[in-house]
């Protein structure tokens, strides 16, 4: 500004000061020239008019001079800054050694809300905002089906992919692959173990384009041709395959040798996890076999092409389908979705919601120091005094003020980045597999920039407010302040405290919101008793139980587990089941006489003892047998739901019924009609989280080609942990060369409620920083009002105020202020309560619990904070006091 210098006593001017001064020195040149000319005998006019021919063109030496100008003064105000920056990271240093315990507190807060922002913004940055890491992810989308209701889900039939495949205008490529990752078998001559695999057809490697360690990926008509090849994952390549380029090499997948063909980079896993690609040809489907959804979808759209353009497109598509197969319940339209939308899920909806409860935390920590220092204005209010009276302007000692509290971000910004590189590995490999694409969150240069862009922000909004209330006084008033303090009952920083405690009430009552909801959850009964069972998944992969000949042994390989197991220490019970709970289900059309058409129900295949093993109450007639196997009436037990949904008020035992779609293709066409014999209970069979539905359960023995991956089931009389092995060894011990997983159903059951504990912990973890930050800011923020009022805390007590009463006074401010913030924070909860409704099962997102557990909690602890200094001063002495005063 005009007037004001910088460190060379040299003043900033103005563009039109500048040109003022070019004018006045062109025209000083001009009149020395023009001197000189009259001096030799030249008239005045004509002196200057040679004057100005000799001097050339006027404009141009004024663009030049100015040019000249601005770049010195440019200079010489960067050296002007980086002269006042010095000075005062100077004196900004010179105050943080003469208050080390203060600015050691306000560097630990700073670097606890910067760290805590930077990690969390690495994995929202991960997830959300980064490309896929495929060629133009913007083309990508994910083809879906639409019922009658027009709600597109993602699992799609190979027949009406195909359709969409061959009859589309809009799409560059598309690919298939199976909407239920496997455990698929590899066989070694060290021996069989399984690893995630999927199966893929038609485009789908050229549709996504994934970058390649080694090999070429396979086309689509070598597939089609009949080639029997697999893609690996690069970490599958290295932890298997040593990695050594294998291209070429076998590898015998579920028993069929296949030659490896490529590696796929780690990173580009599609779909997440998977290791094992497996290529299968397609094929046209039509009838009942077209409404098997068994499979998801993945185009590229051609370029130049919307995603709005391809729906209908592809909707012209399905009304064909439609038109000429009656059967084909699922084509009435075709759902086109960003494959980036499909890939994170519901994902951006928490981790939207956990950004912004960490963003929350770090406006506690910057209110908290505010509030601090608005409490400290009072302590420097002399120092502030003298520069006024010197003649510093307001905004240096704004800028001097707000230097201090940059550099103090500054310094918790450096740690608090450091110690999110360091937890944020272990944080990704310990959350990983609950949040998509979150395999791995590199600490780089985007999220560096974040954090130093938070640590600026939280350092300006810390400190700026004191800063201007503090150059806001004036000297006089400033000076007037260091006199006995006569209205000392308002807290300092009275509206950040009270934000503070606002802003934790609303972090408290969702996490406890959070929390009653997954006791709820966890509350709920599941039909069966998971505990204590352990569950052998095996599938038989070997040749000899492929075709007709080897259904005896798929069923004679199952006898021989049951008996084997039986047979085992402490094992009370044994059953067989090819969809377990939690372990992914079927469900069929299903046809009853005289029923309604197009009903469906779960279907399982289970072994006798099945329900007695899992505890699953038989509620009228009987069990699957040993008795019901191939050649005996076809049977069927059904849940308690199932009897209700289609025999209301009918004794269901001796009805018929059929499930097409399941069994059809076993019996060609012509599914057989069984009797049923059983009602059992309903259960959850997804976990806590999902409904019961009706279901129908089969004789294993009697639909052998699909009891080719079962699950054992195995209830146990001691610690399930301690039985696992022995249970390992004795299924493996029938045949040797296939792969046998073990786990606790307990532990099964424990995986679909990962994503619902890791959000309740992390709300939880980031409320309880706001509660302890919030505490600590009402401890510092009170102890600097007692100080502030130590003449009149002995005044009263010379006078024979009590300490009680001393106490009572002293907490009186803070009690007003967090009763009013706990107030406002309850207010804005209920404000907010619409983002938690998605996560809530079974409570209210108004429940009364949650909202008082919350405010007594935070009052408890606040006013146990506030304690301390008001104890502290009721325990001074007077007269010490009122000398220090």
């Amino acid at each position: 500004m005009p007037g004001e210098r910088g460190p060379r006593g040299i003043p900033w001017r103005t563009r039109s000061q500048r040109r003022r001064e070019t004018e006045q020195e062109i025209e000083a040149h001009l009149q020395m020239r023009i001197d000189d000319l009259i001096l030799r005998g030249l008239s005045p006019e004509a002196a200057r008019e040679q004057a100005i021919a000799r001097f050339g063109d006027l404009g141009r030496a004024r663009a030049d001079i100015e040019a000249a100008a601005r770049q010195r003064d440019r200079r010489l105000e960067w050296t002007d800054w980086f002269g006042r920056l010095r000075r005062d990271l100077v004196l900004a240093g010179r105050r943080m050694r003469s208050h080390p315990g203060h600015s050691l507190l306000v560097v630990l807060i700073f670097a606890f809300g910067i760290g805590l922002t930077t990690v969390m913004y690495s994995l929202v940055d991960h997830v959300l905002l980064r490309a896929l890491p495929f060629p133009e992810d913007d083309r990508l989308v994910a083809l879906e089906s639409v019922p009658e209701d027009g709600d597109s889900f993602p699992w799609v039939s190979m027949g009406n992919w195909y359709d969409w495949r061959e009859e589309n205008r809009t799409l560059e490529s598309t690919g298939l692959y199976g909407a239920v990752q496997r455990e698929a078998t590899i066989a070694t001559p060290e021996g069989a173990f399984t690893v995630p695999g999927v199966t893929v057809s038609g485009a789908f490697f050229a549709t996504l384009r994934p970058s390649l360690v080694a090999g070429v990926a396979p086309s689509e008509a070598a597939v089609q041709a009949g080639e029997t090849v697999v893609v690996v994952s690069e970490g599958f390549w290295r932890r298997v395959l040593g990695g050594v380029t294998p291209i070429g090499g076998a590898l015998t997948v579920d028993g069929v040798p296949r030659e490896v063909v490529a590696v796929v980079r780690s990173g580009h896993e599609m779909p997440e996890g998977v290791e094992l690609w497996i290529p299968r040809p397609y094929g046209s489907e039509t009838g009942g076999a077209r409404n098997n959804i068994n499979y998801r979808s993945v185009a590229r759209l051609a370029p130049d092409v919307t995603a709005e353009q391809a729906r209908a497109d592809l909707a012209t598509v399905a009304a064909g389908i439609r038109e000429r197969d009656p059967e084909a319940i699922y084509s009435w339209g075709v759902g086109v979705r960003p494959l980036r939308e499909t890939m994170i899920g519901d994902a951006g909806s928490y981790l939207g919601m956990l950004m912004g409860a960490v963003l929350l935390v770090l406006l506690v920590a910057c209110a908290n120091l505010a509030a601090l220092g608005f409490a400290r204005g009072r302590e420097r209010a002399r120092d502030v005094a003298v520069r006024l009276s010197i003649g510093a302007s307001p905004g240096r000692i704004v800028r001097q003020l707000l230097t201090e509290d940059l550099a103090l971000a500054g310094l918790g910004g450096l740690l608090g980045i450091g110690l999110a590189w360091l937890g944020s590995g272990p944080l990704v490999e310990l959350i990983g597999g609950t949040i998509p694409r979150l395999r791995d969150a590199p600490m780089d240069a985007r999220v560096l920039g974040a954090g130093f862009l938070a640590s600026v922000l939280a350092g300006t909004i810390a400190g700026l407010p004191p800063a201007l209330a503090s150059a806001r006084r004036g000297g006089a008033r400033l000076t007037a302040s260091f006199r006995p303090v006569r209205r000392g009952r308002t807290l300092p920083g009275a509206v950040l405290v009270g934000s503070q405690i606002a802003v934790t009430v609303v972090l408290l009552t969702g996490s406890a919101l959070l929390l009653m909801s997954l006791r709820s959850l966890t509350g709920r009964d599941l039909g069966y008793d998971p505990t204590p069972v352990v569950t052998a998944d095996v599938t038989l992969v070997s040749p000899q139980y492929r075709g007709d000949p080897g259904l005896d042994r798929v069923i004679a390989y199952w006898d021989r587990v049951l008996d084997e197991l039986e047979a085992g220490p402490d094992n009370r019970s044994v059953g067989l089941g090819n969809w377990i709970p939690t372990g992914g289900g079927g469900a069929s059309f299903i046809e009853i006489p005289g029923g309604p058409e197009d009903a469906g129900a779960g279907y399982r295949l289970v072994s006798e003892n099945y329900f007695e093993t899992l505890r699953i109450p038989l509620l009228g007639g009987r069990a699957i047998a040993r008795e019901d196997r191939a050649g005996s009436a076809p049977v069927a037990v059904i849940n308690k739901a199932m009897a209700d949904e289609f025999w209301p008020g009918v004794d269901p035992i001796g009805q018929r019924v059929r499930a097409p779609s399941m069994e059809g293709y076993w019996f060609d066409g012509e599914a057989p009609w069984r009797t049923v014999v059983g009602v059992v209970g309903n259960i959850r069979h997804g976990g806590f989280d999902s409904d019961t539905r009706s279901e129908m359960y089969v004789p294993h023995r009697q639909m052998p080609w699909m009891a080719r991956s079962m699950t054992a089931v195995v209830r146990v009389g001691a610690d399930p942990n301690a039985r696992m092995e022995d249970i390992r060894t004795r299924v493996a011990g029938v045949d040797p060369d296939l792969a046998v997983n073990v786990a606790t159903l307990e532990n099964r059951l424990g995986r679909g409620l990962r994503q619902r504990r890791l959000i309740s912990s992390l709300l939880v973890t980031f409320a309880v920083s706001a509660l302890v930050l919030a505490s600590l800011g009402v401890y510092s923020v009170l102890s600097f009002a007692v100080q502030r009022r130590t003449r009149e805390v002995a005044i009263r007590s010379a006078l024979g105020a009590s300490r009680g009463g001393i106490v009572g006074l002293v907490v009186a401010g803070a009690l007003r202020v967090v009763l009013a913030g706990t107030a406002i924070g309850v207010l804005l909860a209920i404000a907010a309560r619409g983002v938690l409704d998605a996560l809530l099962v079974d409570i209210s997102s108004l429940h009364p619990l949650a909202y008082a557990s919350a405010g007594a909690f935070l009052l408890t602890v606040v006013l146990a904070a506030a304690l301390v200094p008001a104890q502290r001063a009721a325990r001074s002495n007077p007269v010490d006091a009122l000398r220090e005063s």
